[in-house]
């Protein structure tokens, strides 16, 4: 946008509100924590981002550039108010250690998924616009699937939120064992 002259910052300058707003938001992130539970921050946060980039790719075929920078910072602000510390405090929490290595392997395999396609993406035929629309459509069907498959743990002890997931006829087998001791 700065090439075509439709923008009237620099992209120094957009790296640095860019930098503060994501500063901010990882300093407020904790605050939602005390009032909502995990679930509903990931849900709602997903279903956030992924309208955020829906709009950024509306703004980038209008070529709007300062409505597209505010949806950026939307988007950032709404990741690290959900998927950016959430997604990795809700492993750690309903996950044994194995299952653990293996959420985390998960996570960085997707953030590798992210930086090897993300410039394949943006100079295909889809075009920078064609990115935004498909990943916020990705966005939005991860925010149908927290709301279908992941389990609150708010208010749960540590063995709950580690038996969410667990199939019920292996607790059943535990506490029957632990009757028999």
């Amino acid at each position: 946008m700065a090439e075509k002259g439709a923008i009237s910052i620099t992209a120094k300058q957009g790296s640095y509100i860019v930098g503060c707003v994501n500063w901010a938001g990882a300093i407020l992130s904790p605050l939602p924590l005390v009032y909502f539970g995990r679930k509903t921050l990931l849900f709602w946060g997903h279903l956030s981002m992924g309208v955020s980039l829906v709009v950024v790719g509306v703004f980038q075929v209008y070529e709007m550039s300062i409505p597209l920078i505010i949806a950026l910072c939307w988007f950032i602000t709404s990741f690290q108010f959900s998927q950016g510390p959430i997604a990795w405090m809700y492993a750690a929490e309903v996950a044994v250690d194995t299952a653990l290595g293996l959420c985390v392997l998960a996570l960085f395999l997707s953030l590798l998924e992210k930086a090897i396609t993300m410039e394949f993406m943006v100079h295909s035929a889809m075009g920078p616009e064609g990115m935004f629309f498909l990943l916020g459509g990705i966005t939005l069907v991860g925010a149908a699937f927290i709301a279908i498959y992941i389990k609150e743990t708010k208010g749960l002890t540590d063995l709950e939120k580690k038996s969410l997931y667990t199939p019920q006829d292996l607790l059943d087998e535990d506490a029957a064992e632990n009757v028999a001791n």
